[in-house]
Protein backbone atom coordinates (compact mmCIF):
# COMPACT_ATOMS: atom_id res chain seq x y z
CA UNK A 1 0.00 0.00 0.00
CA UNK A 2 1.53 3.81 -0.47
CA UNK A 3 0.32 7.47 -0.35
CA UNK A 4 1.42 10.84 -0.80
CA UNK A 5 0.69 14.01 0.94
CA UNK A 6 1.93 17.66 0.06
CA UNK A 7 5.64 16.74 0.50
CA UNK A 8 6.21 13.05 0.39
CA UNK A 9 5.47 9.81 -0.39
CA UNK A 10 5.09 6.99 2.15
CA UNK A 11 4.59 2.98 1.87
CA UNK A 12 2.78 1.02 4.35
CA UNK A 13 5.48 -1.50 5.86
CA UNK A 14 4.65 -5.15 7.46
CA UNK A 15 1.55 -5.82 5.32
CA UNK A 16 0.71 -9.42 5.27
CA UNK A 17 -1.97 -12.07 6.01
CA UNK A 18 -1.33 -12.12 9.77
CA UNK A 19 -1.30 -8.38 9.84
CA UNK A 20 -3.51 -6.54 6.95
CA UNK A 21 -2.94 -3.05 8.52
CA UNK A 22 0.66 -3.32 8.41
CA UNK A 23 2.71 -1.53 10.72
CA UNK A 24 4.01 1.87 9.86
CA UNK A 25 3.78 4.43 7.26
CA UNK A 26 7.41 5.20 6.03
CA UNK A 27 8.89 7.93 4.01
CA UNK A 28 9.80 8.20 0.25
CA UNK A 29 11.34 10.87 -1.21
CA UNK A 30 9.61 12.77 -4.23
CA UNK A 31 6.50 14.89 -4.46
CA UNK A 32 3.65 13.47 -6.05
CA UNK A 33 0.08 14.17 -6.37
CA UNK A 34 -1.14 10.56 -7.40
CA UNK A 35 0.01 7.47 -7.55
CA UNK A 36 -0.57 4.11 -7.98
CA UNK A 37 1.04 0.38 -7.76
CA UNK A 38 1.60 -3.09 -8.98
CA UNK A 39 3.74 -5.87 -8.82
CA UNK A 40 6.25 -4.42 -11.00
CA UNK A 41 6.38 -1.23 -9.03
CA UNK A 42 4.73 2.57 -8.35
CA UNK A 43 3.79 4.92 -10.90
CA UNK A 44 2.70 8.75 -10.40
CA UNK A 45 2.16 12.14 -10.97
CA UNK A 46 3.45 15.49 -9.87
CA UNK A 47 1.96 18.88 -9.44
CA UNK A 48 3.19 20.19 -13.16
CA UNK A 49 1.94 16.77 -14.58
CA UNK A 50 5.03 14.94 -14.75
CA UNK A 51 4.71 11.01 -14.77
CA UNK A 52 7.28 8.66 -13.06
CA UNK A 53 7.91 5.27 -12.05
CA UNK A 54 9.84 3.60 -9.45
CA UNK A 55 10.68 -0.17 -8.52
CA UNK A 56 9.45 -1.73 -5.53
CA UNK A 57 12.73 -2.01 -3.44
CA UNK A 58 13.38 -5.13 -1.58
CA UNK A 59 13.55 -3.83 2.56
CA UNK A 60 15.29 -6.86 3.72
CA UNK A 61 17.95 -6.47 5.61
CA UNK A 62 18.53 -3.88 8.70
CA UNK A 63 15.95 -1.02 8.46
CA UNK A 64 13.43 0.85 10.97
CA UNK A 65 9.81 1.81 9.83
CA UNK A 66 9.38 4.01 12.72
CA UNK A 67 6.69 2.76 14.84
CA UNK A 68 7.60 5.14 17.64
CA UNK A 69 6.33 4.23 21.53
CA UNK A 70 6.67 6.33 24.56
CA UNK A 71 8.61 6.58 27.43
CA UNK A 72 7.33 8.59 30.55
CA UNK A 73 8.90 10.96 31.72
CA UNK A 74 10.93 14.40 30.06
CA UNK A 75 14.86 14.11 28.87
CA UNK A 76 16.76 16.50 26.89
CA UNK A 77 19.46 13.07 26.11
CA UNK A 78 18.66 9.36 25.89
CA UNK A 79 20.93 6.65 25.10
CA UNK A 80 20.69 3.02 24.88
CA UNK A 81 23.69 0.44 25.48
CA UNK A 82 25.08 -2.44 26.90
CA UNK A 83 24.94 -0.65 30.39
CA UNK A 84 21.49 -0.25 29.71
CA UNK A 85 18.93 2.89 28.84
CA UNK A 86 20.26 6.23 30.43
CA UNK A 87 19.51 9.87 30.18
CA UNK A 88 19.31 13.28 31.07
CA UNK A 89 17.15 16.15 31.54
CA UNK A 90 16.85 20.07 31.30
CA UNK A 91 18.20 20.52 34.80
CA UNK A 92 20.96 17.77 34.05
CA UNK A 93 19.74 14.92 36.44
CA UNK A 94 20.58 12.09 35.34
CA UNK A 95 18.65 8.98 35.26
CA UNK A 96 18.39 5.44 34.54
CA UNK A 97 15.55 3.01 33.14
CA UNK A 98 15.23 0.17 35.30
CA UNK A 99 12.58 -1.71 32.79
CA UNK A 100 9.77 0.36 34.44
CA UNK A 101 10.37 3.67 35.80
CA UNK A 102 13.59 6.00 35.94
CA UNK A 103 15.29 6.08 38.21
CA UNK A 104 17.81 9.36 39.39
CA UNK A 105 21.60 8.83 39.58
CA UNK A 106 23.24 11.83 41.30
CA UNK A 107 25.36 13.72 39.54
CA UNK A 108 24.98 16.60 36.84
CA UNK A 109 25.54 15.97 33.21
CA UNK A 110 24.31 17.52 29.86
CA UNK A 111 25.26 14.46 27.81
CA UNK A 112 25.32 10.49 28.48
CA UNK A 113 26.36 7.40 26.98
CA UNK A 114 25.87 3.76 27.65
CA UNK A 115 28.26 1.12 26.42
CA UNK A 116 29.97 -1.12 28.43
CA UNK A 117 30.19 1.17 30.80
CA UNK A 118 28.74 4.37 31.27
CA UNK A 119 30.05 7.68 30.25
CA UNK A 120 29.00 11.52 30.41
CA UNK A 121 30.17 15.53 30.35
CA UNK A 122 28.56 18.30 32.41
CA UNK A 123 28.10 21.83 31.19
CA UNK A 124 32.09 22.67 32.12
CA UNK A 125 33.38 19.77 29.79
CA UNK A 126 33.84 17.63 32.65
CA UNK A 127 34.31 14.00 31.37
CA UNK A 128 32.72 11.28 33.96
CA UNK A 129 32.48 7.51 33.96
CA UNK A 130 29.97 5.72 36.76
CA UNK A 131 31.79 3.26 38.79
CA UNK A 132 28.51 2.35 40.43
CA UNK A 133 26.47 3.14 43.37
CA UNK A 134 25.78 6.57 42.50
CA UNK A 135 29.31 7.14 42.14
CA UNK A 136 31.37 9.29 38.93
CA UNK A 137 34.90 8.82 38.38
CA UNK A 138 36.08 12.24 36.94
CA UNK A 139 37.97 11.56 33.63
CA UNK A 140 41.18 13.79 32.56
CA UNK A 141 40.70 15.96 29.59
CA UNK A 142 37.44 18.44 28.33
CA UNK A 143 34.94 17.30 25.74
CA UNK A 144 31.34 18.36 25.02
CA UNK A 145 30.55 15.04 23.56
CA UNK A 146 31.75 11.83 24.64
CA UNK A 147 30.77 8.15 23.13
CA UNK A 148 30.89 4.61 24.63
CA UNK A 149 30.63 1.32 22.67
CA UNK A 150 29.91 -1.86 23.96
CA UNK A 151 33.33 -3.03 23.37
CA UNK A 152 34.84 -0.26 25.55
CA UNK A 153 35.89 1.94 22.39
CA UNK A 154 35.62 6.07 23.92
CA UNK A 155 35.37 9.01 20.92
CA UNK A 156 34.47 12.31 21.95
CA UNK A 157 34.87 15.83 20.71
CA UNK A 158 35.56 19.18 22.48
CA UNK A 159 34.75 22.66 22.56
CA UNK A 160 37.33 23.44 19.59
CA UNK A 161 35.71 20.16 17.41
CA UNK A 162 38.50 18.33 17.73
CA UNK A 163 37.96 14.96 17.87
CA UNK A 164 39.48 12.17 20.16
CA UNK A 165 40.15 8.87 20.54
CA UNK A 166 40.79 7.18 24.19
CA UNK A 167 43.76 4.78 24.46
CA UNK A 168 44.74 3.27 27.42
CA UNK A 169 44.75 6.32 30.36
CA UNK A 170 44.90 8.84 27.62
CA UNK A 171 43.40 10.79 24.72
CA UNK A 172 44.49 10.22 21.22
CA UNK A 173 44.14 13.36 18.89
CA UNK A 174 42.42 12.43 15.71
CA UNK A 175 42.41 14.32 12.54
CA UNK A 176 39.34 16.18 11.38
CA UNK A 177 36.61 18.43 13.21
CA UNK A 178 33.25 17.56 14.48
CA UNK A 179 30.56 18.04 16.83
CA UNK A 180 29.59 14.99 17.61
CA UNK A 181 30.33 11.21 17.42
CA UNK A 182 29.34 8.33 17.67
CA UNK A 183 31.29 4.74 17.69
CA UNK A 184 28.96 1.06 17.79
CA UNK A 185 29.33 -1.82 15.24
CA UNK A 186 29.13 0.02 11.89
CA UNK A 187 32.22 2.17 13.20
CA UNK A 188 33.04 5.60 13.86
CA UNK A 189 30.57 7.97 12.14
CA UNK A 190 30.49 11.77 13.42
CA UNK A 191 29.06 14.63 11.86
CA UNK A 192 30.40 18.55 11.97
CA UNK A 193 29.24 21.84 12.29
CA UNK A 194 27.94 22.19 8.80
CA UNK A 195 25.81 18.86 9.65
CA UNK A 196 28.22 17.22 6.97
CA UNK A 197 28.74 13.77 7.86
CA UNK A 198 31.92 11.25 7.74
CA UNK A 199 32.74 7.91 8.49
CA UNK A 200 36.18 6.30 9.83
CA UNK A 201 37.76 4.05 7.47
CA UNK A 202 38.43 1.15 8.95
CA UNK A 203 36.69 1.19 12.09
CA UNK A 204 33.29 -1.20 10.99
CA UNK A 205 33.05 -3.55 13.38
CA UNK A 206 33.62 -1.68 16.59
CA UNK A 207 37.19 -2.39 16.26
CA UNK A 208 40.10 -1.22 18.40
CA UNK A 209 41.84 1.22 16.09
CA UNK A 210 41.76 4.81 15.21
CA UNK A 211 41.07 4.03 11.66
CA UNK A 212 42.81 5.54 8.31
CA UNK A 213 40.63 8.59 6.95
CA UNK A 214 37.49 10.28 6.76
CA UNK A 215 35.04 9.02 4.11
CA UNK A 216 32.63 11.93 3.31
CA UNK A 217 29.36 10.66 3.05
CA UNK A 218 26.35 12.43 1.38
CA UNK A 219 23.28 14.33 3.19
CA UNK A 220 22.88 16.48 6.12
CA UNK A 221 22.49 15.55 9.55
CA UNK A 222 23.21 16.90 13.16
CA UNK A 223 23.23 14.03 15.47
CA UNK A 224 24.31 10.31 14.21
CA UNK A 225 24.07 7.26 15.81
CA UNK A 226 26.09 4.15 14.93
CA UNK A 227 24.36 0.74 15.57
CA UNK A 228 24.27 -2.98 14.30
CA UNK A 229 24.51 -2.71 10.44
CA UNK A 230 22.45 0.25 10.72
CA UNK A 231 23.23 3.97 11.48
CA UNK A 232 20.58 6.22 12.08
CA UNK A 233 20.35 10.20 12.72
CA UNK A 234 18.32 13.29 12.41
CA UNK A 235 18.71 16.19 10.63
CA UNK A 236 18.53 20.61 11.75
CA UNK A 237 14.71 20.23 10.61
CA UNK A 238 14.40 17.17 13.46
CA UNK A 239 13.39 14.63 10.21
CA UNK A 240 14.86 10.89 11.24
CA UNK A 241 16.74 9.29 8.68
CA UNK A 242 18.49 5.46 8.61
CA UNK A 243 21.13 4.05 6.72
CA UNK A 244 21.01 0.94 4.59
CA UNK A 245 22.94 -1.05 3.28
CA UNK A 246 25.52 -0.89 5.51
CA UNK A 247 27.79 -3.62 6.07
CA UNK A 248 31.41 -5.01 6.12
CA UNK A 249 31.41 -4.94 2.54
CA UNK A 250 30.07 -1.67 2.20
CA UNK A 251 30.40 0.05 5.33
CA UNK A 252 29.15 3.78 4.27
CA UNK A 253 26.12 1.37 3.05
CA UNK A 254 24.25 2.98 -0.15
CA UNK A 255 21.61 5.46 0.74
CA UNK A 256 19.72 7.41 3.39
CA UNK A 257 15.92 6.37 3.99
CA UNK A 258 13.57 9.01 5.79
CA UNK A 259 11.65 7.39 8.59
CA UNK A 260 7.87 9.02 9.97
CA UNK A 261 8.75 11.30 13.59
CA UNK A 262 10.29 14.25 14.10
CA UNK A 263 13.48 13.43 16.75
CA UNK A 264 16.51 16.16 17.86
CA UNK A 265 18.74 13.65 19.39
CA UNK A 266 18.92 9.76 18.61
CA UNK A 267 20.56 6.57 19.49
CA UNK A 268 20.46 2.95 18.46
CA UNK A 269 21.30 -0.51 20.35
CA UNK A 270 20.31 -3.97 19.31
CA UNK A 271 16.83 -4.03 17.72
CA UNK A 272 15.90 -0.73 19.39
CA UNK A 273 16.42 3.18 18.00
CA UNK A 274 15.72 5.26 20.87
CA UNK A 275 15.35 9.51 20.99
CA UNK A 276 13.89 12.79 22.33
CA UNK A 277 11.61 15.37 20.73
CA UNK A 278 12.12 19.50 21.23
CA UNK A 279 9.41 19.04 24.11
CA UNK A 280 11.81 16.47 25.84
CA UNK A 281 9.28 13.60 25.09
CA UNK A 282 11.08 9.94 25.01
CA UNK A 283 10.20 7.59 22.16
CA UNK A 284 11.53 3.88 21.28
CA UNK A 285 11.15 1.95 18.00
CA UNK A 286 11.90 -1.40 17.02
CA UNK A 287 14.72 -2.16 13.91
CA UNK A 288 13.79 -5.41 11.88
CA UNK A 289 16.22 -7.24 9.88
CA UNK A 290 19.54 -8.08 10.43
Amino acid sequence: SSGINAEYGYYRAGISAATPTGEAWVCVQGALMQIDVDEEGAVGVNSHHGIYKAPLADVGGRHMVGNWKSYSGKLTRVSKGGSGLWGVNANDDIYQHNGQSWQNISGKLVQISSGSEVWGVNRNDGIYRYSGNNAWESISGALTNVDVSDKGRVWGVNRNQDIYRRTGNSWQHISGKAIQVSVGESGVWVVNQGNDIYYRQGTYGDVDTEGSSWVHVSGKLKWIASGRNIVVGCNSSDQIYYRAGVSAATPTGTSWVRVAGLLVQIDVHGDLVVGVNKDHAIFKSDLHGN
